[in-house]
């Protein structure tokens, strides 16, 4: 897992300001490090509050972590940060002969569509699409345990 990711997963989980220097001597980086995870994190489109002398504090939006997912679920992800359509990613692979459960993720959809194939903007980073493709040759529908983080 990627340093960002790793103190994505560390500010998510507190609910006050935790300092960089904390956060480096928990993951074993620099400062530096830290504070380039922290930008990275906000071009993702995270908002966080610094300020000095207390650290950071993660305010508000998501990280999506498909190895976190795999690790707490028994299906495979495939995560693109932008992609036409997650439904037309599980259709390809369906035709291409793909086999097991996978999930398909996105952060944005360039040519998603609705009920009714009704088209819809989708903006970048402006939400999680998901499309699950179960592969049963006895039945098409099955059910997945809750998955917790």
């Amino acid at each position: 897992m990627k340093s960002y990711q790793e103190i994505y997963k560390i500010l998510a989980t507190e609910t006050d300001y935790l300092s960089g220097e904390k956060i480096a001597e928990r993951l074993n980086l620099s400062r530096t490090s830290v504070w380039k995870a922290i930008q990275r994190l906000q071009q993702e489109g995270l908002e966080i509050d610094s300020i000095k002398n207390r650290g950071y504090k993660l305010l508000d939006g998501d990280l999506i972590l498909p190895q976190e997912i795999e690790a707490n679920s028994p299906i495979t992800v495939q995560f693109k940060p932008s992609t036409k359509s997650t439904q037309t990613d599980a259709k390809e692979a369906m035709e291409a002969g793909a086999k097991g459960d996978k999930l398909y993720l996105s952060t944005s959809q360039t040519m998603g569509r609705g009920r009714f194939q009704r088209p819809y903007y989708s903006p970048d980073k402006g939400g999680e699409f998901t499309c699950p493709f179960t592969y049963n040759p006895i039945s098409l529908t099955r059910s997945f345990p809750p998955i917790h983080f």
